[in-house]
């Protein structure tokens, strides 16, 4: 299934961080190396984003590229221990350059993340999502330091 919604931003959604179901968490990540893997071609990205919101339970992890973003997004997660955490995907949201346009598509698949259970360090994300368009993936590898500053949090 595939929706257009339009929008003035992406909501951008990543560690389970919320106190309250009322919480919103964001944070953004340059210090590593990525790339987003879509209709066949690999794109480098230039900044990672995490985004949860509390009230609706909704995270994703948000791939930024010279072209536009791509959203691994997700109400459902598995943390099995303080340093592996999954979020189960339920859709993909694209959005290219400036354009307050963005493609909602329907998937299925998980991001694996491995982050440092005390310090804001993320390790190592691996997303894969099967839609109706194709296969997408979301590789990350963080530095190992602490260099990822929060975005927001209310």
């Amino acid at each position: 299934m595939k929706t257009t919604v339009r929008t003035a931003a992406v909501a951008l959604a990543l560690l389970s961080i919320a106190a309250s179901p009322a919480d919103q968490t964001a944070a953004g990540f340059t210090n590593g190396v990525g790339a987003l893997t879509l209709r066949g071609g690999s794109t480098r990205i230039t900044r990672l984003m995490y985004y949860h919101a509390g009230d609706t339970h909704r995270t994703s992890f948000t791939a930024m590229t010279s072209v536009g973003s791509t959203a691994f997004s997700g109400g459902r997660s598995i943390q099995p221990g303080p340093e592996h955490y999954t979020l189960l995907l339920d859709s993909i949201i694209e959005m290219t350059g400036l354009s307050p346009d963005t493609v909602r598509d329907a998937a299925v698949g998980a991001c694996d993340v491995v982050a440092d259970p005390v310090r804001p360090i993320l390790r190592q994300l691996n997303c894969t999502a099967k839609t109706d368009f194709g296969t997408l993936r979301l590789t990350f590898k963080g530095d190992g330091q602490a260099r990822q500053r929060p975005v927001a949090r209310e």
